[in-house]
Parts: structure tokens; C-alpha cells; sequence
């Protein structure tokens, strides 16, 4: 592989790491909504991991690439490059992570609060079970 097709491969890498970004957001603002979407969330969680199997895929391509560099083509831009990818790569999971940490959050508070509806819908439904209300005039 040459170098431009390693650096281009780091690029590559980096607009997958933004997509797999992008889509974490916005699955973080779907499960902030009143009304939850979960195919659209259960549909954008698998895009999502999809997009991250790539990026495995893409990566470990990148690294074994630049274990293969000669030493006489490694320069200090080169250097600053890959720095600067590592960096953006720390950065963009990062973020990801914050993501899933409000994404858990928002809906494990959507789990307790259809949880408790039901559980006040089965207690209202047990209190009217004993009220007769065929002899209530009319």
C-alpha cells in the first residue's frame, strides 16, 4: 500500500468514526422525546454497529500498514498525522460513550415510567373489580 493510500485510508477512517458519532446523537435526542421511537432507535443502534464493524475493520488495516512503513518514510508530519488520527479516534469514542451513557439513562427512566403505568393500571383495574356497577341508576 502506498502512503497515500494509507493516508486516505485515515481519512476514510475518520469520516466512519464521525458518522458512527453523528447517528449516537441523534439516537441520544430520539430518547429524550415523549414518545419514544424504538424501531427508529432499534434501526439507528444497527447502523451504528455496522458502521463500528467497519471501523474495526478499517483500523486494524491502518495499523498493520504502519507497523509496515519504512523507517525512511516516516517523517515528523507523518508522525503529527497519525498523532492527530490517534487523537481524533480517543476523542470521537469518547464521545460516543457520553452518548450511550445519556442514551442508557433516558431510557432505563422510560422503563421505570411504563413500569409504574402499568403497575397503576393493574392496581385501578383490581380496585374496580369489586364496584358493581350494573345498580348504579341512571
Amino acid at each position: 500500500m502506498t502512503l497515500q493510500s494509507l493516508l486516505n485510508l485515515i481519512s476514510f477512517h475518520k469520516r466512519l468514526l464521525n458518522s458512527a458519532t453523528n447517528i449516537s446523537e441523534k439516537i441520544s435526542q430520539i430518547s429524550k422525546e415523549n414518545i419514544l421511537k424504538i424501531d427508529l432507535i432499534s434501526n439507528l443502534t444497527e447502523e451504528r454497529e455496522r458502521i463500528v464493524g467497519i471501523i474495526t475493520t478499517v483500523q486494524n488495516e491502518i495499523e498493520q500498514e504502519i507497523s509496515k512503513l519504512p523507517i525512511e518514510v516516516v517523517t515528523d508530519d507523518l508522525i503529527k498525522t497519525f498523532r492527530e488520527w490517534n487523537e481524533n479516534m480517543n476523542d470521537k469514542i469518547k464521545m460516543i460513550n457520553n452518548f450511550d451513557q445519556v442514551i442508557i439513562s433516558n431510557l432505563e427512566e422510560k422503563k421505570r415510567v411504563t413500569a409504574d403505568d402499568i403497575s397503576n393500571t393493574f392496581q385501578n383495574k383490581e380496585k374496580f373489580k369489586g364496584y358493581n356497577l350494573q345498580c348504579v341508576k341512571k
